[in-house]
């Protein structure tokens, strides 16, 4: 059973580690790791998008971004496939 004193000690210790900023236990991320693949909607969307924009000029992202999700869903498995085999 922990003491009032250990207790206290432990939140004092905590408290100062704050203050330092060293609270967090999670590495920082390494800027030269390498990215994930792009999956295959990624890939769609990058190659549609401009087209879709260039024949919505007023449309907002969100819309585009609808659009590009529902043309994706109308797309046929062996056209998915496509996208999915160019990794």
């Amino acid at each position: 059973m922990m003491t009032i004193e250990d207790r206290l000690a432990e939140l004092e210790a905590k408290v100062k580690a704050m203050e330092k900023g060293t609270t967090s236990k999670k590495k920082p991320k390494d800027p030269n790791a390498p990215k994930r693949p792009e999956n295959a909607y990624m890939k769609f969307c990058r190659e549609k998008r401009e087209t879709v924009r260039s024949e919505n000029p007023t449309m907002k992202l969100g819309d585009i971004a609808k659009v590009l999700g529902k043309m994706w869903n109308e797309l046929s498995e062996e056209e998915k496939e496509s996208y999915k085999k160019n990794k």
